[in-house]
């Protein structure tokens, strides 16, 4: 058990560094309400043996594909006794369980999206049951004193293992519909008499449906910045014609290169460079490699009213080495490019606040 867990660990932490899209995800806190059946596997029909179930689930889902659940769970139980040539004597008894769970959810192992409307998933977990009012079985206990051998009276407190499958149906940005398949592993006791499935556990199966309701404020996205058109420079005008006998055209100047200038921004507390700025990297290289006497100078800044002043100096370092890393893998020689960053100790822009989380760029002779 203890292997099965550790490689199960092991798996948990790989998906969340492999799979995790930062840019995109934000954890939360959920609440799930399930019902459904339950049924203990027993010596008589299926039906006989099916019981009502219901369960409670207070969640943290700490990356895209995992989270951690605390379980409560429970209603009744039934067993059965062989009595007259395959007939069996049913009795009925109370629980209630809790527990941690792990889940994984397949559907993320990839690129997270958060409007995804199927999401399926594994989880597996464990705690402990309490069992009381057990007296249908005790009252039995005469007829067959040998069955019922496993037998408890006031109260039974088992551990549990669990496991089992799981779906997510979508139904807006809160609100998901699921359906679970639950295999619990519980002691011999549990059901008042031995088993007779190896090892000597007593089996039971849940199928539960119900609500997953997401906690919390809705995340609000950053605004885009729109994109500062760069003025065309206007063309010189012709020289006038000089009357002059067949006079030489004088050369015309080449026109002087205008200074260019592109500003990427970036998310809180974010360095990498987004997809709706990457046209911006494009234009850039197209200027340097149009005028390849120009060079670039990438200059990167914080906003004040997040982070202390040190991560601040770190992030926009950061983000300087991210556009000029952009650019070298677009082909621009290293030499050609200069980077400096101000932390949150400068500001560029007065407001609004997300306007001074930038890097920029500015190409010049």
């Amino acid at each position: 058990m203890k292997k099965l867990f550790s490689i199960v660990a092991l798996l948990l932490i790989t998906f969340v560094m492999n799979a995790q899209n930062k840019d995109e995800f934000n954890p939360y806190w959920y609440l799930q309400l399930q019902g459904g059946a339950a049924h203990t596997v027993g010596e008589t029909q299926f039906m006989k043996l099916v019981s009502p179930a219901a369960a409670l689930n207070i969640g943290w889902q700490f990356s895209a594909p995992v989270s951690a659940r605390i379980n409560f769970n429970g209603w009744q139980g039934k067993g059965a006794l062989p009595y007259n040539q395959g007939d069996a004597l049913l009795y009925k008894f109370n629980y209630a369980q809790g527990g941690i769970d792990f889940l994984l959810n397949l559907a993320n192992l990839g690129k997270y999206k958060a409007d995804r409307v199927f999401n399926p998933y594994l989880f597996i977990g464990g705690g402990a049951a309490y069992g009381f009012k057990n007296d249908e079985a005790i009252a039995l206990e005469p007829e067959h004193p040998v069955s019922l051998a496993k037998k408890w009276d006031n109260k039974l407190l088992t551990p549990v293992g669990r496991a089992g499958i799981g779906a997510d149906f979508q139904l807006g940005y809160r609100v998901a519909l699921g359906l679970e398949v639950v295999c619990n592993a519980l002691s011999d006791q549990f059901n008042s008499k031995p088993g007779s499935f190896k090892p000597d556990f007593d089996w039971q199966y849940q199928a539960l449906l119900g609500l997953k309701i997401r906690l919390g404020k809705k995340p609000v996205p950053a605004p885009v910045p729109v994109p500062v058109p760069v003025a065309e420079p206007e063309p010189e005008p012709e020289p006038e014609p000089v009357v002059e006998p067949e006079p030489e055209p004088e050369p015309e100047p080449e026109p002087e290169f205008e200074t260019f200038v592109e500003n990427i921004w970036f998310n809180l507390d974010k360095y990498n460079i987004r997809e709706s700025e990457v046209y911006k990297i494009d234009n850039i290289v197209r200027v340097l490699n149009e005028n390849p006497n120009t060079k670039i100078s990438i200059t990167s800044y914080c906003d004040v009213e997040t982070g202390t002043d040190a991560h601040n100096w770190k992030l926009s370092e950061n983000r300087s080495n991210s556009v000029k890393k952009a650019l070298m893998e677009k082909g621009i020689s290293e030499d050609r490019i200069t980077t400096d960053f101000k932390g949150s100790r400068e500001r560029p822009f007065a407001n609004p606040a997300e306007k001074n989380r930038v890097s920029i760029c500015v190409v010049d002779d």
